[in-house]
């Protein structure tokens, strides 16, 4: 059995002091012995050295022992732990054979496994190529029936415009020909217009320098129109007549039925209640749409009067338009004046400004002042409340507010210009841009 490491170990002071007992005993017997010294002294102190060397080893040699013995215990253990590491090493080795089998088996399988991986890659990859075909395939055929749908909703709309275009060609080209006879018309009534002067200047001296007439009983006097001065100018010279409307001649003052005017021939005028010009009437002037009397063309009648300056009261009508085709507005009418401000008090305190304003898709109203969140510089948007209805409201005006409406921030309203709102009113304008 291999001994413990804490093992005691023998002392060696009393072997030394055993060995100085001895080494002072053999002294002593030398000293005490006569000389020469005899064979008793002599043995005696040769057993005391010898003792002494004895005792003197002892301690030593049970040290080496000690120590030999120590170090076989530690060989012993170190081959102890060397066996058993070796046995775990051997254990360990076995199980690493054992990891290797099963290794080797997972490698078997992946082998086997791989060898099958490119056909089921190829499988894959085919089925994938599939799928994005019919995917493509599928996609082609929406889009294919969009493009299609987009094409006859296309086609449906240029047919729909072609026919509006056409239908607008063909009233274009209606009017374009009205107004071309309408103008020849008016051509041809502006060269009428120096012979009808001349027969109505003819006609007017002759009424001057015609005796007066008899002088009608009391009870049945009739009311003779006075006479008419020659006009001013010539309407021949305008290429135009802008004549006053027509009135209604007068009625004779007493009850007698009123004769009707024969109808005058083309080309002449005839004045009421005066006598026939003695000159000849002058030819009449061809003419292109099929009205072969002047004075119907410029829309007068045998019974228009005569106008406070001399001059027939007429007035020429709008020319026809085609079948389907409104009449033109005028420009004036197109556009509605600005109206002005008009002001209330309002229910709930707030200075109100609410403007109508038609300025398209996409623009919006500012306003500018000297009131309270706005400046002269920069505009400050309203709010949008309904097609043409646009509103901005303050609840800290204290004063009367100075604005003025910009569309966009940049054009200025110069019909309303500066406007002047009554703190705790509502005020409503119209704006024209």
């Amino acid at each position: 059995m291999p001994l413990s490491n804490d093992a005691p170990r023998l002392p060696k002071l009393p072997f030394i002091i055993g060995d100085i007992v001895l080494l002072v005993a053999a002294w002593l017997t030398y000293q005490k012995s006569s000389l020469p010294l005899g064979t008793a002294p002599l043995i005696a102190i040769v057993v005391c050295v010898a003792l002494g060397a004895v005792l003197f080893a002892i301690p030593f040699l049970a040290d080496y022992a000690q120590t030999d013995r120590e170090a076989l215990a530690d060989r012993q253990r170190s081959l102890e732990a060397l066996a058993r590491t070796t046995a775990s090493a051997a254990e360990q080795i076995s199980i690493a054979a054992a990891g290797l089998h099963e290794i080797a088996t997972l490698t078997q399988k992946n082998l086997k496994a791989a060898e099958h991986l490119p056909q089921r890659l190829q499988e894959k990859i085919s089925e994938f190529n599939q799928r994005l075909n019919e995917a493509a395939a599928t996609e082609n055929e929406a889009l294919q029936q969009e493009v299609n749908t987009l094409r006859a909703a296309e086609a449906e709309r240029l047919e729909s415009a072609a026919d509006k275009l056409a239908r607008s060609t063909t009233a274009l080209t209606k009017l374009d020909a009205a107004v071309q006879q309408h103008l020849a018309a008016l051509a041809t009534t502006a060269a009428t217009l120096p012979a009808l002067t001349a027969g109505l200047t003819a006609a007017l001296a002759a009424a001057r320098s015609a005796p007066p007439a008899p002088t009608a009983p009391a009870d049945s006097t009739a009311a003779t129109p006075p006479p008419a001065e020659p006009p001013s100018a010539p309407a021949g010279e305008t290429g135009a007549a802008t004549l006053p409307p027509k009135r209604k001649r007068p009625k004779p003052a007493t009850g007698e039925p009123e004769t009707a005017a024969e109808p005058s021939p083309p080309g002449t005028v005839s004045a009421p209640a005066l006598p026939p010009p003695p000159e000849e009437p002058p030819p009449a002037p061809p003419t292109s749409s099929g009205n072969t009397n002047p004075m119907l063309e410029l829309g007068l009648s045998d019974d228009t009067p005569l106008s406070s300056t001399g001059g027939y009261a007429t007035q020429l009508s709008n020319p026809p338009m085609p079948f389907g085709v409104p009449p033109p507005a005028p420009v004036a009418e197109l556009r509605e004046p600005a109206a002005p401000a008009e002001s209330a008090l309002s229910s709930d305190g707030f200075t109100r400004l609410t403007a109508t304003a038609y300025i398209g898709i996409g623009n919006k109203l500012f306003l500018r002042g000297d009131g309270p969140g706005l400046s002269p510089d920069k505009g400050v948007p309203l709010q949008f409340i309904s097609i043409g209805k646009w509103r901005w409201e303050t609840a800290d005006a204290t004063a009367a507010v100075t604005v003025r409406l910009y569309k966009n921030d940049q054009q200025e309203c110069a019909e309303l210009g500066a406007l002047t709102l009554q703190p705790g009113h509502q005020h409503e304008v119209t704006a024209n841009f």
